[in-house]
Protein backbone atom coordinates (compact mmCIF):
# COMPACT_ATOMS: atom_id res chain seq x y z
CA UNK A 1 0.00 0.00 0.00
CA UNK A 2 2.87 2.37 0.81
CA UNK A 3 4.35 2.05 -2.69
CA UNK A 4 0.94 2.57 -4.29
CA UNK A 5 0.45 5.78 -2.32
CA UNK A 6 3.92 6.94 -3.31
CA UNK A 7 3.17 6.26 -6.96
CA UNK A 8 -0.12 8.14 -6.80
CA UNK A 9 1.56 11.09 -5.10
CA UNK A 10 4.15 11.23 -7.87
CA UNK A 11 1.45 11.29 -10.55
CA UNK A 12 -0.61 13.90 -8.69
CA UNK A 13 2.52 15.97 -8.23
CA UNK A 14 3.26 15.88 -11.94
CA UNK A 15 -0.26 17.03 -12.71
CA UNK A 16 0.01 19.83 -10.16
CA UNK A 17 3.24 21.00 -11.77
CA UNK A 18 1.49 21.29 -15.13
CA UNK A 19 -1.51 22.98 -13.55
CA UNK A 20 0.57 25.49 -11.60
CA UNK A 21 2.55 26.42 -14.67
CA UNK A 22 -0.60 26.96 -16.73
CA UNK A 23 -1.98 29.22 -14.01
CA UNK A 24 1.26 31.18 -13.93
CA UNK A 25 1.15 31.64 -17.69
CA UNK A 26 -2.43 32.89 -17.55
CA UNK A 27 -1.44 35.48 -14.97
CA UNK A 28 1.66 36.58 -16.88
CA UNK A 29 1.53 36.48 -20.71
CA UNK A 30 5.32 36.86 -21.08
CA UNK A 31 8.28 36.16 -18.84
CA UNK A 32 8.83 39.03 -16.40
CA UNK A 33 10.84 39.34 -13.18
CA UNK A 34 8.07 38.01 -10.95
CA UNK A 35 7.29 35.14 -13.30
CA UNK A 36 10.95 34.17 -13.51
CA UNK A 37 10.96 33.49 -9.77
CA UNK A 38 7.91 31.28 -10.20
CA UNK A 39 9.57 29.39 -13.04
CA UNK A 40 12.61 28.84 -10.85
CA UNK A 41 10.37 27.35 -8.19
CA UNK A 42 8.69 25.27 -10.87
CA UNK A 43 12.07 23.97 -12.06
CA UNK A 44 12.99 22.97 -8.51
CA UNK A 45 9.68 21.13 -8.14
CA UNK A 46 10.32 19.14 -11.32
CA UNK A 47 13.71 18.02 -9.99
CA UNK A 48 12.09 17.04 -6.70
CA UNK A 49 9.47 14.96 -8.47
CA UNK A 50 12.16 13.30 -10.54
CA UNK A 51 13.78 12.40 -7.24
CA UNK A 52 10.51 10.85 -6.08
CA UNK A 53 10.16 8.87 -9.30
CA UNK A 54 13.71 7.51 -9.04
CA UNK A 55 13.12 6.49 -5.43
CA UNK A 56 9.93 4.65 -6.36
CA UNK A 57 11.81 2.81 -9.12
CA UNK A 58 14.65 2.02 -6.72
CA UNK A 59 12.36 0.57 -4.08
CA UNK A 60 11.90 -3.23 -3.92
CA UNK A 61 8.36 -2.63 -2.65
CA UNK A 62 7.05 -0.86 -5.75
CA UNK A 63 5.06 -3.36 -7.87
CA UNK A 64 6.45 -4.14 -11.34
CA UNK A 65 3.27 -2.88 -12.99
CA UNK A 66 3.67 0.55 -11.39
CA UNK A 67 7.32 0.70 -12.43
CA UNK A 68 6.31 -0.12 -16.00
CA UNK A 69 3.83 2.77 -15.99
CA UNK A 70 6.50 5.18 -14.73
CA UNK A 71 9.04 4.06 -17.32
CA UNK A 72 6.74 3.78 -20.33
CA UNK A 73 4.17 6.52 -19.68
CA UNK A 74 4.59 8.81 -16.69
CA UNK A 75 8.12 9.92 -17.58
CA UNK A 76 6.64 12.06 -20.38
CA UNK A 77 5.08 14.35 -17.76
CA UNK A 78 8.47 15.79 -16.80
CA UNK A 79 10.75 14.97 -19.77
CA UNK A 80 10.50 16.51 -23.26
CA UNK A 81 10.46 13.09 -24.96
CA UNK A 82 12.07 9.64 -24.88
CA UNK A 83 15.19 10.97 -26.63
CA UNK A 84 16.30 13.06 -23.64
CA UNK A 85 19.84 12.05 -22.67
CA UNK A 86 20.90 11.40 -19.07
CA UNK A 87 24.53 10.93 -18.13
CA UNK A 88 24.96 7.55 -16.45
CA UNK A 89 25.85 7.96 -12.77
CA UNK A 90 24.63 4.56 -11.59
CA UNK A 91 28.02 2.84 -11.87
CA UNK A 92 30.52 4.59 -9.59
CA UNK A 93 33.44 2.72 -11.21
CA UNK A 94 32.66 3.79 -14.76
CA UNK A 95 35.68 5.55 -16.30
CA UNK A 96 34.06 6.75 -19.52
CA UNK A 97 31.29 9.31 -19.71
CA UNK A 98 28.19 7.49 -20.97
CA UNK A 99 24.76 8.85 -21.80
CA UNK A 100 21.48 6.95 -21.92
CA UNK A 101 17.99 7.69 -23.14
CA UNK A 102 15.65 8.66 -20.32
CA UNK A 103 13.72 5.36 -20.36
CA UNK A 104 16.96 3.38 -20.44
CA UNK A 105 18.23 5.27 -17.41
CA UNK A 106 14.98 4.77 -15.49
CA UNK A 107 15.04 1.04 -16.22
CA UNK A 108 18.61 0.74 -15.01
CA UNK A 109 17.67 2.25 -11.66
CA UNK A 110 15.57 -0.88 -11.21
CA UNK A 111 18.06 -3.28 -12.82
CA UNK A 112 21.25 -2.17 -11.08
CA UNK A 113 20.03 -2.06 -7.49
CA UNK A 114 18.29 -4.17 -4.90
CA UNK A 115 17.30 -0.89 -3.28
CA UNK A 116 18.49 2.67 -3.75
CA UNK A 117 17.63 6.21 -2.66
CA UNK A 118 18.29 9.40 -4.61
CA UNK A 119 18.62 12.84 -3.08
CA UNK A 120 19.06 16.13 -4.96
CA UNK A 121 20.12 19.08 -2.80
CA UNK A 122 19.48 22.11 -5.00
CA UNK A 123 22.22 24.74 -4.92
CA UNK A 124 21.09 27.19 -7.61
CA UNK A 125 18.80 27.85 -10.58
CA UNK A 126 20.00 29.89 -13.56
CA UNK A 127 18.18 31.03 -16.68
CA UNK A 128 19.61 31.20 -20.22
CA UNK A 129 18.35 30.94 -23.79
CA UNK A 130 19.21 27.93 -25.94
CA UNK A 131 20.09 27.86 -29.66
CA UNK A 132 16.39 28.17 -30.55
CA UNK A 133 16.16 31.22 -28.26
CA UNK A 134 13.86 29.34 -25.87
CA UNK A 135 14.22 29.93 -22.11
CA UNK A 136 16.11 27.18 -20.28
CA UNK A 137 16.44 26.84 -16.51
CA UNK A 138 19.61 25.10 -15.35
CA UNK A 139 19.25 23.56 -11.90
CA UNK A 140 22.52 22.77 -10.12
CA UNK A 141 22.27 20.20 -7.33
CA UNK A 142 24.38 17.92 -5.18
CA UNK A 143 23.29 14.39 -6.03
CA UNK A 144 23.51 11.56 -3.52
CA UNK A 145 22.91 7.94 -4.55
CA UNK A 146 22.81 5.54 -1.62
CA UNK A 147 21.85 1.90 -1.81
CA UNK A 148 22.76 -1.73 -2.47
CA UNK A 149 23.60 -3.03 -5.94
CA UNK A 150 22.43 -6.36 -7.35
CA UNK A 151 25.93 -7.58 -6.48
CA UNK A 152 25.37 -6.69 -2.80
CA UNK A 153 27.80 -3.78 -2.93
CA UNK A 154 26.99 -0.79 -0.74
CA UNK A 155 27.30 2.60 -2.43
CA UNK A 156 27.05 6.15 -1.14
CA UNK A 157 28.07 8.57 -3.88
CA UNK A 158 27.97 12.39 -3.95
CA UNK A 159 28.54 14.49 -7.08
CA UNK A 160 27.36 17.65 -8.79
CA UNK A 161 24.39 17.16 -11.10
CA UNK A 162 22.90 19.56 -13.65
CA UNK A 163 19.31 19.57 -14.93
CA UNK A 164 18.42 21.65 -17.98
CA UNK A 165 14.68 22.35 -18.06
CA UNK A 166 13.07 23.96 -21.09
CA UNK A 167 10.28 26.49 -20.74
CA UNK A 168 7.75 26.42 -23.58
CA UNK A 169 5.65 29.54 -23.09
CA UNK A 170 3.30 28.79 -25.99
CA UNK A 171 2.41 25.31 -24.71
CA UNK A 172 2.65 26.42 -21.08
CA UNK A 173 4.92 23.67 -19.84
CA UNK A 174 8.36 23.05 -18.39
CA UNK A 175 10.14 19.77 -19.04
CA UNK A 176 13.60 18.32 -18.54
CA UNK A 177 15.81 18.43 -21.66
CA UNK A 178 18.99 16.88 -20.23
CA UNK A 179 20.61 15.65 -17.02
CA UNK A 180 24.38 15.50 -16.70
CA UNK A 181 27.55 15.90 -14.72
CA UNK A 182 29.73 16.32 -17.81
CA UNK A 183 28.25 18.21 -20.77
CA UNK A 184 27.49 15.82 -23.64
CA UNK A 185 29.58 15.93 -26.82
CA UNK A 186 27.45 13.70 -29.05
CA UNK A 187 29.89 13.34 -31.94
CA UNK A 188 32.86 12.53 -29.74
CA UNK A 189 30.85 10.03 -27.70
CA UNK A 190 29.54 8.27 -30.81
CA UNK A 191 33.00 8.04 -32.37
CA UNK A 192 34.32 6.47 -29.16
CA UNK A 193 31.50 3.91 -29.21
CA UNK A 194 32.30 2.94 -32.81
CA UNK A 195 36.01 2.60 -32.07
CA UNK A 196 35.35 0.31 -29.10
CA UNK A 197 32.79 -2.15 -30.55
CA UNK A 198 35.36 -4.34 -32.33
CA UNK A 199 35.85 -5.48 -35.91
CA UNK A 200 33.16 -8.20 -35.85
CA UNK A 201 30.43 -5.73 -34.96
CA UNK A 202 31.75 -3.10 -37.31
CA UNK A 203 31.46 -5.65 -40.12
CA UNK A 204 27.86 -6.42 -39.11
CA UNK A 205 26.80 -2.78 -39.17
CA UNK A 206 28.74 -1.89 -42.32
CA UNK A 207 27.14 -4.79 -44.17
CA UNK A 208 23.67 -3.95 -42.87
CA UNK A 209 23.84 -0.30 -43.97
CA UNK A 210 26.03 -0.98 -47.05
CA UNK A 211 28.78 1.35 -45.81
CA UNK A 212 32.56 1.53 -45.91
CA UNK A 213 34.93 3.11 -43.44
CA UNK A 214 35.70 5.80 -42.52
CA UNK A 215 32.17 6.77 -41.52
CA UNK A 216 30.85 10.30 -41.31
CA UNK A 217 28.97 11.49 -38.23
CA UNK A 218 25.71 11.25 -40.21
CA UNK A 219 26.47 7.65 -41.19
CA UNK A 220 27.24 6.75 -37.58
CA UNK A 221 23.91 8.18 -36.50
CA UNK A 222 22.33 6.08 -39.25
CA UNK A 223 23.80 2.94 -37.67
CA UNK A 224 21.98 3.76 -34.44
CA UNK A 225 18.69 3.93 -36.38
CA UNK A 226 18.81 0.29 -37.55
CA UNK A 227 15.39 -1.30 -36.98
CA UNK A 228 15.95 -4.93 -37.98
CA UNK A 229 18.96 -7.19 -37.52
CA UNK A 230 19.40 -10.90 -38.29
CA UNK A 231 22.49 -12.30 -36.57
CA UNK A 232 21.44 -15.96 -36.65
CA UNK A 233 24.46 -18.24 -36.86
CA UNK A 234 26.98 -15.42 -36.49
CA UNK A 235 30.10 -15.98 -34.37
CA UNK A 236 28.98 -13.55 -31.70
CA UNK A 237 29.20 -14.07 -27.95
CA UNK A 238 28.23 -10.62 -26.70
CA UNK A 239 25.54 -8.22 -27.90
CA UNK A 240 26.78 -5.24 -25.86
CA UNK A 241 27.00 -2.91 -28.92
CA UNK A 242 23.24 -3.30 -29.45
CA UNK A 243 22.46 -1.30 -26.32
CA UNK A 244 22.79 1.88 -28.40
CA UNK A 245 20.32 0.81 -31.12
CA UNK A 246 17.24 2.36 -29.50
CA UNK A 247 15.15 2.05 -32.69
CA UNK A 248 15.65 -1.73 -33.01
CA UNK A 249 12.32 -3.52 -33.50
CA UNK A 250 13.27 -6.96 -34.79
CA UNK A 251 16.29 -9.02 -33.70
CA UNK A 252 17.36 -12.62 -34.34
CA UNK A 253 20.38 -13.89 -32.37
CA UNK A 254 19.56 -17.61 -32.68
CA UNK A 255 22.43 -20.10 -32.92
CA UNK A 256 25.00 -17.65 -31.56
CA UNK A 257 27.17 -17.85 -28.46
CA UNK A 258 25.16 -15.16 -26.68
CA UNK A 259 24.57 -15.96 -23.00
CA UNK A 260 23.30 -12.63 -21.64
CA UNK A 261 20.37 -10.49 -22.83
CA UNK A 262 21.24 -7.64 -20.45
CA UNK A 263 22.41 -5.27 -23.24
CA UNK A 264 18.86 -5.39 -24.65
CA UNK A 265 17.23 -4.19 -21.43
CA UNK A 266 16.65 -0.65 -22.68
CA UNK A 267 15.38 -1.40 -26.19
CA UNK A 268 11.77 -0.42 -25.54
CA UNK A 269 10.72 -0.50 -29.18
CA UNK A 270 11.58 -4.20 -29.65
CA UNK A 271 8.67 -6.10 -31.21
CA UNK A 272 10.19 -9.40 -32.35
CA UNK A 273 13.02 -11.23 -30.55
CA UNK A 274 14.39 -14.65 -31.47
CA UNK A 275 17.13 -16.20 -29.35
CA UNK A 276 16.72 -19.92 -30.01
CA UNK A 277 19.65 -22.28 -29.40
CA UNK A 278 21.69 -19.74 -27.45
CA UNK A 279 23.33 -19.97 -24.03
CA UNK A 280 20.88 -17.68 -22.27
CA UNK A 281 19.54 -18.76 -18.88
CA UNK A 282 17.42 -15.73 -18.02
CA UNK A 283 15.01 -13.37 -19.78
CA UNK A 284 14.82 -10.93 -16.85
CA UNK A 285 16.37 -8.20 -19.00
CA UNK A 286 13.22 -8.14 -21.15
CA UNK A 287 11.03 -6.95 -18.29
CA UNK A 288 10.34 -3.50 -19.71
CA UNK A 289 9.96 -4.42 -23.39
CA UNK A 290 6.38 -3.22 -23.41
CA UNK A 291 6.10 -3.40 -27.22
CA UNK A 292 7.27 -7.02 -27.57
CA UNK A 293 4.86 -9.03 -29.74
CA UNK A 294 6.86 -12.16 -30.58
CA UNK A 295 9.38 -13.97 -28.37
CA UNK A 296 11.14 -17.24 -29.11
CA UNK A 297 13.58 -18.88 -26.67
CA UNK A 298 13.54 -22.51 -27.87
CA UNK A 299 16.39 -24.83 -26.87
CA UNK A 300 17.77 -22.58 -24.13
CA UNK A 301 18.39 -23.08 -20.40
CA UNK A 302 15.62 -20.66 -19.37
CA UNK A 303 13.52 -21.89 -16.44
CA UNK A 304 11.74 -18.80 -15.17
CA UNK A 305 9.29 -16.77 -17.30
CA UNK A 306 7.82 -14.73 -14.44
CA UNK A 307 8.79 -11.40 -16.01
CA UNK A 308 6.26 -11.99 -18.80
CA UNK A 309 3.25 -11.79 -16.49
CA UNK A 310 2.59 -8.13 -17.30
CA UNK A 311 3.61 -8.23 -20.96
CA UNK A 312 0.15 -7.60 -22.44
CA UNK A 313 1.54 -6.88 -25.90
CA UNK A 314 2.80 -10.45 -26.43
CA UNK A 315 1.06 -12.27 -29.29
CA UNK A 316 3.44 -15.17 -29.91
CA UNK A 317 5.60 -17.03 -27.39
CA UNK A 318 7.67 -20.13 -28.11
CA UNK A 319 9.76 -21.76 -25.38
CA UNK A 320 10.11 -25.31 -26.66
CA UNK A 321 12.69 -27.62 -25.09
CA UNK A 322 13.42 -25.34 -22.16
CA UNK A 323 13.20 -26.18 -18.45
CA UNK A 324 10.06 -24.10 -17.91
CA UNK A 325 7.54 -25.98 -15.76
CA UNK A 326 5.02 -23.34 -14.74
CA UNK A 327 2.51 -21.54 -16.98
CA UNK A 328 1.13 -19.36 -14.19
CA UNK A 329 3.04 -16.24 -15.36
CA UNK A 330 1.10 -16.49 -18.62
CA UNK A 331 -2.31 -16.58 -16.93
CA UNK A 332 -3.32 -13.04 -17.87
CA UNK A 333 -1.66 -12.80 -21.29
CA UNK A 334 -4.99 -13.32 -22.98
CA UNK A 335 -3.90 -11.69 -26.24
CA UNK A 336 -1.60 -14.61 -27.09
CA UNK A 337 -2.39 -16.14 -30.48
CA UNK A 338 0.52 -18.56 -30.88
CA UNK A 339 1.86 -20.59 -27.95
CA UNK A 340 4.46 -23.36 -28.26
CA UNK A 341 5.77 -25.31 -25.27
CA UNK A 342 6.86 -28.68 -26.65
CA UNK A 343 9.56 -30.49 -24.71
CA UNK A 344 9.03 -28.54 -21.48
CA UNK A 345 8.26 -29.72 -17.94
CA UNK A 346 4.74 -28.28 -18.01
CA UNK A 347 2.20 -30.76 -16.60
CA UNK A 348 -1.15 -29.13 -17.45
CA UNK A 349 -2.82 -26.28 -19.34
CA UNK A 350 -5.00 -24.96 -16.51
CA UNK A 351 -3.38 -21.51 -16.55
CA UNK A 352 -4.71 -20.99 -20.08
CA UNK A 353 -8.37 -21.40 -19.14
CA UNK A 354 -9.31 -17.81 -20.08
CA UNK A 355 -7.47 -17.76 -23.40
CA UNK A 356 -9.79 -17.06 -26.33
CA UNK A 357 -7.52 -15.80 -29.13
CA UNK A 358 -5.06 -18.68 -29.53
CA UNK A 359 -4.81 -19.95 -33.11
CA UNK A 360 -1.76 -22.20 -32.72
CA UNK A 361 -1.06 -24.40 -29.69
CA UNK A 362 1.79 -26.89 -29.56
CA UNK A 363 2.87 -29.07 -26.63
CA UNK A 364 4.48 -32.18 -28.10
CA UNK A 365 6.80 -34.28 -25.94
CA UNK A 366 5.26 -33.25 -22.63
CA UNK A 367 3.60 -35.10 -19.75
CA UNK A 368 0.35 -33.20 -20.24
CA UNK A 369 -2.45 -35.79 -20.09
CA UNK A 370 -5.54 -33.71 -20.80
CA UNK A 371 -6.81 -30.91 -23.01
CA UNK A 372 -8.50 -29.37 -19.98
CA UNK A 373 -7.80 -25.65 -19.92
CA UNK A 374 -8.31 -24.92 -23.62
CA UNK A 375 -12.12 -24.86 -23.54
CA UNK A 376 -12.37 -21.20 -24.62
CA UNK A 377 -9.90 -21.45 -27.52
CA UNK A 378 -12.55 -21.47 -30.24
CA UNK A 379 -10.24 -19.62 -32.63
CA UNK A 380 -7.82 -22.56 -32.63
CA UNK A 381 -6.68 -23.52 -36.14
CA UNK A 382 -3.75 -25.80 -35.37
CA UNK A 383 -3.01 -27.96 -32.34
CA UNK A 384 -0.18 -30.42 -31.80
CA UNK A 385 0.38 -32.75 -28.85
CA UNK A 386 2.30 -35.71 -30.28
CA UNK A 387 4.24 -37.83 -27.77
CA UNK A 388 2.07 -36.49 -24.93
CA UNK A 389 -0.17 -38.33 -22.45
CA UNK A 390 -3.43 -37.00 -23.96
CA UNK A 391 -5.86 -39.85 -24.69
CA UNK A 392 -9.10 -38.21 -25.85
CA UNK A 393 -10.28 -35.30 -27.99
CA UNK A 394 -13.57 -34.39 -26.30
CA UNK A 395 -12.47 -30.79 -25.55
CA UNK A 396 -12.10 -30.24 -29.31
CA UNK A 397 -15.70 -31.09 -30.12
CA UNK A 398 -16.81 -27.49 -30.71
CA UNK A 399 -13.54 -26.23 -32.19
CA UNK A 400 -14.85 -26.00 -35.73
CA UNK A 401 -12.09 -23.68 -36.98
CA UNK A 402 -9.46 -26.39 -36.57
CA UNK A 403 -7.56 -27.14 -39.77
CA UNK A 404 -4.64 -29.28 -38.63
CA UNK A 405 -4.22 -31.56 -35.64
CA UNK A 406 -1.18 -33.63 -34.60
CA UNK A 407 -1.36 -36.43 -32.03
CA UNK A 408 1.22 -38.94 -33.22
CA UNK A 409 2.33 -41.50 -30.64
CA UNK A 410 -0.55 -40.94 -28.24
CA UNK A 411 -3.35 -43.17 -26.90
CA UNK A 412 -6.11 -41.31 -28.73
CA UNK A 413 -8.31 -44.05 -30.22
CA UNK A 414 -11.28 -42.35 -31.90
CA UNK A 415 -12.20 -39.33 -34.00
CA UNK A 416 -15.81 -38.94 -32.88
CA UNK A 417 -15.19 -35.49 -31.41
CA UNK A 418 -14.05 -34.25 -34.85
CA UNK A 419 -17.15 -35.27 -36.82
CA UNK A 420 -18.40 -31.70 -37.38
CA UNK A 421 -15.01 -30.28 -38.32
CA UNK A 422 -13.62 -29.27 -41.71
CA UNK A 423 -10.07 -30.39 -41.10
CA UNK A 424 -7.35 -30.45 -43.73
CA UNK A 425 -5.01 -32.93 -42.06
CA UNK A 426 -4.97 -35.25 -39.07
CA UNK A 427 -1.59 -36.63 -38.04
CA UNK A 428 -2.15 -39.68 -35.84
CA UNK A 429 0.83 -41.92 -36.58
CA UNK A 430 1.38 -44.73 -34.06
CA UNK A 431 -1.72 -43.77 -32.10
CA UNK A 432 -4.88 -45.72 -31.31
CA UNK A 433 -6.41 -44.71 -34.65
CA UNK A 434 -6.77 -47.84 -36.78
CA UNK A 435 -6.86 -48.10 -40.55
CA UNK A 436 -10.61 -48.67 -40.37
CA UNK A 437 -11.26 -45.56 -38.27
CA UNK A 438 -9.02 -43.45 -40.50
CA UNK A 439 -10.64 -44.63 -43.74
CA UNK A 440 -14.17 -44.18 -42.38
CA UNK A 441 -13.33 -40.61 -41.40
CA UNK A 442 -11.83 -39.80 -44.79
CA UNK A 443 -14.88 -41.23 -46.56
CA UNK A 444 -17.11 -38.86 -44.61
CA UNK A 445 -14.68 -35.95 -44.93
CA UNK A 446 -13.29 -35.98 -48.45
CA UNK A 447 -11.29 -32.83 -47.89
CA UNK A 448 -9.32 -34.31 -44.96
CA UNK A 449 -6.20 -36.47 -45.09
CA UNK A 450 -5.66 -38.80 -42.11
CA UNK A 451 -2.06 -39.93 -41.76
CA UNK A 452 -2.25 -42.90 -39.42
CA UNK A 453 0.55 -45.36 -40.32
CA UNK A 454 3.37 -43.67 -42.15
CA UNK A 455 5.82 -46.51 -41.42
CA UNK A 456 3.66 -48.94 -43.35
CA UNK A 457 3.32 -46.43 -46.19
CA UNK A 458 7.08 -45.90 -46.27
CA UNK A 459 7.74 -49.64 -46.38
CA UNK A 460 5.26 -50.00 -49.24
CA UNK A 461 6.93 -47.12 -51.09
CA UNK A 462 10.41 -48.58 -50.66
CA UNK A 463 9.27 -51.93 -52.07
CA UNK A 464 7.93 -50.30 -55.23
CA UNK A 465 10.04 -51.13 -58.34
CA UNK A 466 12.10 -48.23 -59.72
CA UNK A 467 10.25 -46.12 -62.25
CA UNK A 468 6.81 -46.99 -60.87
CA UNK A 469 4.54 -45.03 -58.57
Amino acid sequence: MKSLKTFKLIIVGMLLISGNLAAQENNSPKTDTVAVDKYEIQAEQIVQFLQGTLNALGSPYTPVKEKQIMINQSFSKIFIDDKVQIEDDLDENRDMVTYKGVQAYLQDVDFFFKNVRFSFEIKSVEKFNNAENMPVYKVTAISNIKGTTIGDKKIDVFKDRFFEINLNEDEQNMKIASVYTTKLNVEEELNTWWKDIGETWKAVFLEKNKLKEPLTFAQLKGVLKIKELNLSGKKINSIEPLNRLSQLKKLNISKTGVSDLYPLRNLNKMEVLECNSTKIKSIAALQYMSSLRELSINHTAVEDITILENMDSLRSFSFEFTSVSDLEPLTYLENLEDLRLSGTKVMNLNALSDYEKVRVLQFDNTKINSLKGIEKMHQLERISFSFSQVSDLKQLKDFTKLKVIHFDNTKVSDLKSLENHKLNTIYCDNSGISEKIANNYMQKHNECLVIYNSDMLLQWWEKMPDGKT
